[in-house]
């Protein structure tokens, strides 16, 4: 099935925070994350996959090995799997799209049941 989103209005539409919308086909996984000024994911390291964020609103600091990147609304980052990584907003807003090789199905079309999923052992 062809899937096709406005993600301007997605964005607009949830002023929540943390994962706000996703969407899973057979290869790919896609989720729209939020979060308010100084908010964000924690420094770590994803061995699986390489993951392409896209800012769709604000802008985000990522540190990264090396260098620390500041994005834009319009701007791309590839993060290749094995780069440690940490995101923090710099605008009282930041929404991005996150895209990256399936992992496993985890039902995204369902919000609800993806917001109320029990937390990973830690």
């Amino acid at each position: 099935m062809t899937h096709f989103i406005d993600m301007a209005r997605k964005a607009g539409e949830d002023s929540g925070q943390g994962a706000l919308w996703g969407v899973e086909s057979h290869d790919l996984d896609c989720t729209l994350v939020a979060w308010p000024k100084g908010e964000g994911v924690t420094k770590h390291t994803n061995e699986e996959i390489d993951v392409v964020m896209i800012v769709m609103e604000g802008r985000a600091l990522v540190e990264l090995p090396g260098k620390d990147q500041q994005l834009m609304e319009g701007q791309l980052l590839l993060i290749r799997k094995g780069t440690s990584r940490r995101i923090e907003a710099l605008s009282e807003r930041l929404v991005y799209l996150n895209v990256h090789k399936r992992r496993k199905m985890m039902g995204l079309g369902d919000l609800g049941a993806y917001r109320d999923r029990p937390e990973p052992a830690q």
